[in-house]
């Protein structure tokens, strides 16, 4: 996973991207066209706004977020620029439960691919 850092990368994600929410972070996700930087990983953009009220709450947001990120994103190999917004509650909730919200925000962006689930069998 490589980090997303110009602004006009983000700017350019945040505007044409496409978007899921949960409860710890929105997602913006944007594929790269062939003709764009050919960097085969995805590249990740965190974002804590003011809400978060201090500095260091709004850094702890971002590097809680970037290391559950960087668990999910290593089965990723498209070149998919991703734009996460923190939200305050990525603060309260356990690693695991993080990890499993942010799996389930890529799942509805279509990033990664749905869980099969069971069927009765016939």
């Amino acid at each position: 996973m490589l980090r997303l850092r110009r602004n006009t990368d983000i700017e350019t994600c945040l505007r044409q991207g496409r978007r899921c929410y949960s409860p710890i972070a929105a997602l913006h996700a944007r594929r790269r066209h062939p003709h764009e930087p050919p960097a085969l990983l995805p590249r990740l953009g965190i974002i804590a706004g003011r809400r978060f009220r201090s500095a260091v709450v709004r850094n702890r947001a971002k590097r809680i977020l970037r290391e559950a990120s960087r668990l999910v994103l290593t089965d990723i190999d498209a070149p998919w620029d991703l734009v996460l917004i923190a939200r305050p509650k990525a603060l309260t909730l356990s690693f695991p439960e993080r990890r499993q919200a942010l799996t389930h925000l890529l799942q509805q962006a279509d990033i990664l691919p749905q869980p099969l689930q069971a069927g009765p069998v016939a």
